[in-house]
């Protein structure tokens, strides 16, 4: 017979074992947000299981990775469950570019993409040009730790389609871990942003 104390022992090990299992699936700080249902959510790198429960509550139907690449695990499963997926790469101390911005707002307006505009800013992409192609939202807007390139374009959408102050928007990248002392450019690209003008 197995004593109480070797059985906690087990059941102790077994449950670190589960843990750091579930861990290698789920990214444990995944700063996720919501931003607008049906259109965009914000987070930091998903890993495998995220992507797969974001999927499947949240509907998820397009990956824009603002980072050097993405997971290809997350790839993977996006090949396999018809969801695209854009790299448009970004450093966490630069403000978005004209271009990229403007990718940005296509995408979470449900526009189609002109993908020969943006061949300069697009690293790769699920579908292939010429043309114009819609991608399905909701969209997934990630970095590495979804608070500074995500911040400062979710920050843009705060501005433009849900009529947040620039203060408001900064005030929410501050939420979510963005460190301006650390990246200062983009408090400054929001403080002299003019909103787009409405047609």
């Amino acid at each position: 017979m197995i004593g109480g104390s070797a059985l906690a022992s087990v059941v102790l090990g077994a449950g670190l074992y589960l843990g750091a299992h579930a861990l290698e699936q789920e990214n444990p700080f995944l700063n996720l947000e919501v931003v607008e249902p049906g259109v965009l959510l914000r987070s930091a790198q998903p890993r495998l299981g995220d992507i797969e429960r974001l999927h499947r509550e949240y509907g998820v139907q397009t990956i824009l990775s603002l980072k050097d690449g993405e997971d290809p695990e997350v790839i993977r499963y996006a090949k396999a469950n018809g969801l695209d997926w854009i790299i448009l790469k970004m450093k966490a101390d630069d403000p978005p570019t004209p271009e990229q911005a403007a990718l940005f707002f296509d995408l979470v307006e449900g526009k189609p993409v002109d993908l020969d505009r943006y061949a300069g800013v697009i690293q790769r992409c699920s579908r292939k040009g010429p043309g114009q192609v819609v991608f399905g939202r909701p969209v997934l807007m990630h970095c590495e730790g979804g608070a500074d390139r995500s911040g400062v374009l979710t920050a843009l959408f705060r501005i433009e389609f849900q009529g947040w102050s620039i203060e408001e928007a900064k005030a929410d990248m501050l939420r979510h871990f963005h460190f301006w002392w650390a990246h200062p450019r983009l408090f400054h690209f929001l403080d002299q942003y003019h909103p787009r003008k409405k047609d």
